[in-house]
């Protein structure tokens, strides 16, 4: 509330701040225009309470809607496919029925625990490691003698060194695959020697080999020698064969064929029925008259807003369209889809937003309201 003086505020810009006076005033200058342009700038977020309203609206108006599914599965197996419909679609899609690319292997597998027999531990190491560790020997609060504890401190240095064999060996093996074959690699390190597996896809999962290992095996030619890690194990993997990719016979196709054109059938029967569905309600019974009248489950999705999904059926379409149905318009025009499902909707119930409650909470609402306003108009400043 005070001015401390020219000198005292010189000294303390310059020590203080680390500035000069000049600088620190153009700095806060500067700083003082840049606060009152954003004040300016927040001072034009402003909402009427009719805006404010419609917010409230959009957020609290509900609506519950009568709905009836009509799915693929529902039809599956209600019409016959001849041999003949299965020999038309193999002889026009020929070229979309190809057998998997097939890959045979051979590999080894290496993890540090092939290690540990080359790791010889000494006496020493063991008193040295048990003196530079004392707190890991501790038990209620005393220390476990060196006699109690050698076996646990050689296992320990034991790992520690096969640990480091590992990654040395596995440093250098790629080198090594460029030179050598997989079983002169096993003998000459002591290792398992290599198995065999396949053919497989790559979408397959051979037992006993990890998917990166499969992966990794389709990402090299025949003949070459590649590397895989998963987890602390280490494949050294040998492409032994490749069976190309090849147009499967019809017989191969067949039911692969049947399958595709039964889902393709059935969806086309449920689209067909839900349309069929929509017609009759259209007619002047409306949608739950037909459902009744025709036996079909007639469904609710239970009351949600503009900003929820739509319960059990979560179409974006719908969530808008739902909102323009009224009590003398209830039946929604079209059928939705959503997935391999079809749904025809009408209106059941709307709750209207409470006024009352508004006015309770107009407040709150109006201050979180001008809050992302200005929010927003800050950003689009920065931005500019």
């Amino acid at each position: 509330g005070r001015f401390i003086g020219g000198q005292a505020y010189r000294s303390l810009v310059e020590q203080g701040l680390n500035e000069s006076v000049s600088e620190f005033e153009k700095r806060y200058r500067d700083e003082l225009l840049a606060q009152k342009l954003v004040n300016f700038i927040f001072e034009t977020a402003s909402l009427t309470d009719n805006e404010l309203f419609n917010i409230y609206r959009i957020r609290n108006e509900k609506v519950n809607l009568y709905f009836v599914s009509f799915s693929p599965g529902d039809f599956r197996g209600h019409f016959p496919l001849s041999e003949d419909d299965i020999k038309r679609y193999y002889e026009s899609h020929k070229g979309e029925f190809k057998t998997p690319e097939l890959r045979k292997i051979r590999y080894i597998v290496i993890s540090p625990k092939d290690f540990e027999n080359k790791v010889n531990v000494f006496p020493d190491e063991i008193a040295s490691y048990y003196n530079a560790h004392l707190d890991e020997f501790k038990t209620g609060g005393e220390t476990r003698p060196l006699s109690g504890v050698k076996e646990e401190i050689e296992t320990k240095i034991k790992k520690r060194g096969a640990d480091a064999l590992f990654r040395e060996f596995v440093q250098n093996l790629q080198g090594l695959l460029n030179k050598e074959s997989l079983d002169e690699i096993a003998k000459s390190n002591g290792l398992k020697g290599a198995d065999e597996v396949g053919p497989f896809s790559a979408n397959s999962n051979p037992t006993g080999i990890p998917p990166q290992v499969v992966e990794r095996a389709f990402s090299v030619k025949k003949g070459e020698k590649t590397v895989s890690q998963s987890g602390d194990k280490v494949y050294a993997i040998d492409v032994a064969d490749v069976i190309p990719s090849r147009e499967k016979s019809l017989k191969e196709a067949e039911d692969e064929i049947r399958e595709h054109l039964t889902d393709a059938k059935a969806k086309e029967i449920a689209e067909a029925k839900a349309k069929e569905i929509l017609k009759i309600a259209q007619s002047g019974e409306g949608l739950e008259k037909a459902a009744i009248s025709l036996g079909l489950h007639l469904d609710e999705t239970g009351y949600f807003s503009r900003v929820d999904s739509v319960p059990k059926v979560n179409s974006d379409e719908l969530k808008v369209d739902a909102f323009l149905l009224t009590d003398k318009s209830p039946l929604a025009p079209r059928v939705y889809v959503t997935g391999d499902k079809f749904y025809v909707v009408s209106l059941k119930e709307r709750r209207e937003a409470d006024h009352r409650e508004f006015i309770e909470k107009k407040a709150e609402l109006r201050e979180n309201e001008l809050s992302q306003m200005r929010r927003h108009l800050y950003i689009d400043l920065i931005r500019e």
